[in-house]
């Protein structure tokens, strides 16, 4: 099973090719995700996981046909980005947009102009608040942890029961969400 992980940064994770642009400890291959086409034969992946890299690359539309070429058919594609809402999604320099809870779907899962056909079945999309594995990368104080956890697992339930309602009411009453979670089958 072929696994590959686009634009890890230093997310390594065992057991897929880790592709960045930059030689950080554990990279398996140097790629410029930003020049098309990428080094990988066509249908060569079982899975393309890519978590807060798609946001870097002005043309979209390469990466996400590039991620589509690459992935064997009935192959998943796994997408984390920045919400719309996020600090991040607006305050970093490096980000050329955020996406909203249907962005991947409607592009991806549909007959839509940007690809005139459905290039993926979505079998899930949620919206995420906060995740607890950031409480260790970002050295969370112990205390802090305590009313992250419940608070986060709150949010995260009750955003996801009407992420349309989130997004357009009461999304700026809590700070906004941190990213987008989507994820994809190749038809």
């Amino acid at each position: 099973m072929v696994k590959i992980n686009i634009g890890c940064g230093k997310d390594i994770r065992e057991g897929y090719i880790n592709v960045d642009l930059f030689n950080y400890p554990g990279v398996d291959k140097l790629v410029d995700l930003t020049a098309f086409p990428w080094d990988f034969p066509d249908g060569e992946a079982d899975e393309v996981y890519t978590s807060h890299c798609i946001e870097h690359v002005l043309d979209q539309k390469s990466f996400l046909m590039e991620c589509y070429r690459i992935l064997k058919p009935g192959g998943e594609l796994i997408i984390k980005a920045p919400h719309v809402t996020s600090v991040t999604s607006q305050g970093n320099l490096g980000h050329y947009r955020g996406y909203c809870y249907d962005t991947f779907k409607d592009y991806l899962s549909q007959d839509y102009y940007m690809f005139e056909k459905a290039r993926f079945r979505t079998i899930h999309q949620e919206i995420v608040w906060f995740r607890m594995e950031w409480i260790m990368v970002n050295k969370v104080p112990r205390w802090f942890r305590f009313i992250l956890k419940p608070t986060s697992g709150i949010l995260n339930f009750l955003i996801n029961l009407n992420p349309r309602l989130f997004e357009n009411l009461w999304c700026y009453w809590i700070g906004g969400a941190r990213e987008v979670e989507w994820r994809g089958i190749k038809v």
